[in-house]
This record gives C-alpha cells, structure tokens and sequence, in this order.
C-alpha cells in the first residue's frame, strides 16, 4: 500500500500473487498471448477450481484458487 502515509500503511494479504504475476507478466511481454487470453486463462482456472470442488478435490480447487489469484493479479 506505498499510497498511504506510512502511519497509515497496514498488512495487506490481499495482494500475496502479486510477486509471482509481475514474473508471469514479464514472460508473457513479449508473445502473442493478449489480455484476453489472460483473461481466458483466469476464467478456466476459475471453473476448474469449481469443477474440483464439486468432485471433493479440495487440494487441486486450492491451486487453482491461488493460480487463479496470481493471473488476476
């Protein structure tokens, strides 16, 4: 949070894929994959958390939580 005063600035879990998506970025600068194939990409990871979940998968729909996470980020 470097927008906010520094007596302002608290803990922010929030943001815990960021490190691994500016990598994730920064391989895909210069490819042919556009923002919709990331965004494709963020979608499916999203259905197959779902898909996972229904099937009692619970280990396999939490990667695909956190990989949908850092795409996202």
């Amino acid at each position: 949070m470097s927008k906010l005063a520094t007596q302002n600035q608290f803990l922010d879990l929030s943001d815990y894929g960021r490190p691994l998506a500016k990598i994730f970025a920064n391989q895909l600068k210069n490819t042919r994959f556009t923002p919709i194939h990331v965004t494709l990409l963020f979608g499916i990871s999203g259905l197959i958390a779902i898909f996972c979940i229904l099937q009692n998968h619970y280990l396999f729909a939490s990667f695909f939580i956190i990989l949908k996470s850092i795409i996202d980020a």
